[in-house]
């Protein structure tokens, strides 16, 4: 039973968002691989811009050197709020491409705590559903 779910695409400041305008250069957090671009980038179509910290990429995008940042849409925001900027100055694009990804916690030698686990969220789910609210994970 999967835990969590994040998405990764791309990310464009909400007073600039144009699906219509092509994409010529995407911020990328260092060791990240933007596959939902990968022909682009490999067709030199899409520069990629990379950093070590999201915190740099959102610079990035504010003095429009990267057209769109590339990561999970609540990390993005999760700076912003450390940064003190507005949370909804970024927009998600479901107009590109993207990608969603389910998390599950597993083990090799615990089977029993996963099924209590499972158990447990099954029969919490009012509760589970009001913690990821909460904490803005889903």
């Amino acid at each position: 039973m999967p835990i969590t779910k994040s998405m990764a695409g791309l990310n464009f400041l909400t007073e600039n968002i144009d699906t219509s305008k092509s994409v010529q250069s995407i911020g990328v957090v260092l060791g990240f691989n933007p596959i939902e671009c990968e022909d682009k980038i490999a067709s030199a179509e899409v520069t990629v811009i990379n950093h070590r910290e999201f915190s740099q990429l959102i610079q990035l995008a504010l003095s429009e050197r990267v057209d769109a940042i590339y990561g999970d849409p609540k990390v993005l925001k999760y700076y912003l709020g450390v940064l003190g900027l507005p949370l909804d100055m970024f927009t998600f694009s479901t107009e590109h491409p993207y990608s969603v990804h389910e998390y599950y916690i597993s083990t090799i030698d615990q089977h029993d705590l996963i099924e209590k686990l499972n158990h447990w969220v099954k029969i919490n789910g009012p509760k589970v559903s009001n913690l990821k609210k909460e904490y803005e994970v889903e």
